[in-house]
């Protein structure tokens, strides 16, 4: 049963394939022939029927061979009588698709010879219109002298459009030759014309697409600039790769000069953009630079964008723009050395004990802020004597003087501590305290303003508050 479907699929499908073609072949040879083209056409179907009908028998043979083993050994079981229809028309069919054939090749073959002078014709005034085209083209075209890279850009699409309509017709007359075994005609301008305005289009391509980019770039918003800097410079990297793989023949052009010119400003530009977009450079530095090169740009404006950097005169100030950008980051470290300092001084605390067994705090473990201090203070002498320390004097320059008080105040005190836990013991107790009592009488005023001094100190712990207090140092 397995093996009698097979067959039977196998018939039906190469029946039914045998049938199509010859209904489809058969509506192909009633095309209206009116001119070289469905000429041609129905040539090449005549030519397909004839090189078929060679071994039509082959095809057909084997299906009527599958046919007759079903119904000798499955009479009136698989096959079905619209299926039995089929196949007995199937021959004649094919015959009348061949008679057909003759009679439309002896039409064809009254009406070949007009066509075939019409075709003659028409190459020649095609010549001539192909020779009139490359004329036109060099006087006229994309690559004329004086024309604009702009204007060039139009002129080329319209010839490349006039091109390609004169390449169909090329391409159908050539054909019509072979039809009519003709010498093939030769077309030196068309092949001359493709390949430049192949080259053209591969500049022009470029230059679009620069112009494309620069548009693009141009609106973009100056908040927005730091996100896209890497995008834009790989662009540019890649369009300057292109340029430097066009022809050597395309650099005589006027556009490649120009197009070039806009990459290499662009190039130039870039590396400007990624300094003044920099977090470091501040309005002082925008007002800075246009003092010097005497224009502006709406730097503090929301709508300020690339397009204003890209028309000002930026690119003629480009040492004194890397300068100043450069003072900028050098600025920018001042200011963050010194946020620094305030940070860490506004932060750093004493360590207080107690003094044998009285509620009276004392500090400890003071070497390493007096190590601290020196450091701190050499920091900001080195960054007063900085160039760019200019925005910056006044502020390290009070830090200095804060960080140095607070250095002298922390010594008075480390003195008056020592004193004061040395004399203690002697004039809190003890015979020396009766054998000297007025001596004793002033220690003891000094023991209770000395006691609450380190209450408050204790209280406030941070080093600078502590050592600028006028009451603690006054005390001391």
């Amino acid at each position: 049963q397995i093996y009698s479907t097979k067959i039977h699929h196998m018939a039906r499908d190469a029946l039914r394939g045998l049938l199509d073609y010859i209904r489809t072949t058969s509506t192909k040879l009633h095309t209206e022939v009116t001119d070289l083209d469905t000429l041609r056409y129905v040539m090449t179907v005549l030519k397909d029927v004839r090189e078929k009908e060679s071994s039509i028998e082959m095809e057909i043979a084997p299906i009527f061979d599958m046919y007759a083993m079903l119904d000798h050994y499955l009479p009136g079981g698989l096959v079905d009588q619209d299926e039995m229809d089929q196949k007995s028309v199937l021959r004649p069919s094919w015959h009348k698709l061949a008679d057909l054939a003759e009679d439309v090749a002896d039409e064809l073959g009254k009406i070949q010879g007009h066509y075939k002078k019409k075709l003659v014709l028409d190459v020649r005034e095609f010549k001539q219109d192909c020779s009139d085209f490359r004329s036109d083209f060099e006087r006229n075209g994309p690559g004329a002298p004086g024309c604009s890279p702009e204007e060039a850009v139009e002129r080329l699409k319209r010839y490349k459009n006039e091109l390609d309509v004169r390449e169909r017709k090329m391409d159908m007359y050539i054909a019509g030759e072979e039809l009519f075994a003709l010498r093939t005609s030769k077309y030196p301008e068309m092949a001359r014309t493709r390949k430049e305005v192949g080259l053209l289009d591969q500049l022009y391509g470029l230059y679009l697409d620069v112009l494309q980019s620069v548009e693009v770039n141009q609106s973009t918003l100056w908040i927005d600039v730091p996100g896209r800097l890497q995008e834009m410079t790989d662009e540019a990297n890649q369009f300057d790769l292109r340029c430097k793989k066009m022809p050597k023949r395309l650099r005589e052009w006027r556009a490649y000069e120009d197009l070039r010119a806009k990459l290499t400003d662009f190039q130039d530009l870039l590396p400007l953009i990624s300094e003044l977009a920099k977090p470091s450079v501040k309005p002082r530095h925008w007002k800075e630079l246009f003092s010097q090169g005497g224009f502006t740009l709406p730097y503090d404006k929301e709508a300020f964008q690339l397009q204003d950097i890209f028309e000002s005169p930026i690119l003629t100030w480009r040492e004194q723009v890397e300068e100043i950008c450069e003072g900028a980051d050098k600025q920018l470290g001042i200011e963050t050395k010194l946020n620094e300092s305030r940070e860490t001084w506004s932060h750093t605390t004493f360590t207080f004990g107690r003094w044998k067994g009285r509620d009276c705090p004392i500090l400890q473990a003071f070497g390493q802020i007096i190590d601290d201090l020196e450091e701190a203070q050499m920091n900001m002498q080195t960054l007063l004597s900085m160039r760019h320390v200019g925005p910056f004097r006044e502020p390290v320059q009070e830090q200095l003087t804060a960080l140095s008080d607070t250095a002298d105040t922390l010594e008075l005190w480390i003195k008056v501590q020592l004193l004061w836990t040395a004399l203690e013991s002697v004039f809190m107790g003890g015979d020396i305290a009766k054998q000297m009592p007025l001596e004793a009488k002033k220690f003891l005023k000094v023991d209770r303003d000395f006691v609450k001094l380190m209450a408050k100190a204790e209280q406030t712990q941070i080093v600078l508050q502590c050592c600028a207090n006028e009451l603690l140092k006054n005390t001391l």
